[in-house]
């Protein structure tokens, strides 16, 4: 090899420090893209969960409501009436489990 050859010429290490920049450029925006996914993840699941939690605790409290208070909570015809019904069972069975909890 030649002295001449050794030399790096400017155009290309001008391309490899761009290059550098798009690479760090890429990752900053890769890392906020992992991130709002990340985020977006848990807060769905904490909805989720939170969602089952309510209707396995709507469903405890339907099947220890009264009958009318129960089929009223089920087949209602307006939804104003199945959720008055369901609140219903929701707040009775809540101070039944909040008294049986208290020492």
């Amino acid at each position: 090899m030649s002295p001449e050859n050794k030399k790096i010429d400017p155009v290309v290490v001008e391309a490899f420090t761009a290059l550098g920049e798009a690479c760090k450029q890429f990752g900053k925006f890769m890392g906020e893209i992992i991130r709002l996914a990340a985020e977006y993840a848990v807060t769905t699941t904490r909805q989720s969960i939170a969602q089952l939690l309510k209707a396995a605790e709507v469903k405890a409290a339907l099947n220890e409501a009264p009958p009318r208070v129960r089929h009223l909570a089920k087949h209602g015809k307006k939804y104003r009436t199945r959720k008055k019904n369901i609140n219903r069972a929701l707040r009775d069975y809540r101070r039944r489990h909040r008294k049986r909890d208290k020492p």
